[in-house]
């Protein structure tokens, strides 16, 4: 695959990351349309969105919606272990305060 750090638009980036239309053009195709890619605005990027999701309409947003809802997963999985530490870590201290309050009575 294609290197998309020249794309400036990052939706842009990720509706190409996802395009089969773009997937299927061979590479020195690829890379001749990201050279042009490049020289546009981050606006007209923009608007070139409209054109990719236009020629897939049954796919593509889709697509792109599928790798919302797994990056949502991911982090929200992330999010549970990092809870799951920090009440380990709570209740180590709340045993610990426990434990010396008990001892000073």
């Amino acid at each position: 695959m294609v290197n998309l750090d020249v794309v400036k638009d990052y939706f842009l980036k990720v509706i190409l990351e996802e395009s089969d239309n773009f997937k299927d053009l061979p590479e020195e195709e690829q890379e001749k349309s990201l050279e042009k890619i490049a020289r546009l605005s981050e606006s007209k990027q923009r608007e070139l969105c409209k054109f990719f999701v236009s020629g897939e309409k049954g796919t593509l947003p889709g697509k792109i919606f599928m790798r919302f809802v797994s990056k949502v997963s991911n982090s929200m999985t992330a999010l549970g272990h990092v809870a799951e530490k920090d009440t380990a870590i709570l209740a180590k201290y709340r045993d610990g305060r426990n434990q010396a309050s008990v001892g000073t009575i």
